[in-house]
């Protein structure tokens, strides 16, 4: 099933809940048919009309390939495009090569990654909502892909104060003391703005 990651996300968001168990039985993979077109110009394969390297975008590969277009805004015709270039193309393209070159993704892997960033996206919208302009967007993002939200953060100050929070933030999580790296961030200067952030909310109340 090729796509481009976004359109991966849009398509396993949109799968009634009741059916992804048998989705996950199929052995669908998704694949990256940009992945696949870096390839074909990278190795001289894919032209454009002129003998020149093709651009790397689906309505010019149509183009190179069939010398005609597409309505790329309409969906069912994009699909349509795209069954022909990779199977009914010039091209010739063997199974090997879609599976070698479209950076293929199984189904459950996909789904699981959806679940995550959806968790993630969930986190953050808790974050934004409080200590906003203490610390930058990437920061927030990075608490929560740590799986913190703003309610584990207050709660870890309440109860252990400002060590207590430093240490969780600093420190490898529990489950991977294997590893050196912080569950989120050794800067002093990020640590200390998260920490200000709480204890001048505490002193307020």
């Amino acid at each position: 099933m090729p796509s481009d990651l976004m359109s991966q996300s849009y398509f396993i968001t949109a799968i009634n809940s009741n059916i992804i168990a048998q989705f996950q039985s199929l052995g669908i993979f998704f694949g990256d048919s940009l992945s696949l077109f870096e390839y074909l110009v990278k190795e001289s394969i894919l032209k454009d009309r002129n003998g020149d390297s093709c651009a790397l975008n689906q309505s010019a590969v149509y183009k190179a390939l069939f010398d005609q277009g597409f309505d790329a805004h309409d969906a069912l015709e994009d699909v349509k495009a795209l069954h022909r270039i990779l199977f009914s193309s010039p091209l010739n393209l063997s199974e090997k090569d879609l599976i070698t070159h479209c950076q293929a993704n199984p189904f459950d892997e996909a789904y699981q990654d959806n679940l995550y960033l959806d968790q993630r996206h969930q986190l953050v919208q808790t974050l934004n909502t409080k200590p906003h302009g203490t610390i930058s967007k990437g920061m927030v993002e990075k608490i929560a892909s740590s799986g913190l939200s703003f309610a584990n953060l207050q709660s870890l100050f309440d109860r252990f104060g400002r060590n207590g929070l430093i240490g969780v933030l600093s420190n490898p999580p529990t489950n991977n003391r294997g590893s050196k790296k912080p569950r989120v961030t050794k800067s002093k200067r990020i640590l200390l703005a998260i920490v200000q952030y709480f204890e001048q909310t505490a002193s307020e109340q």
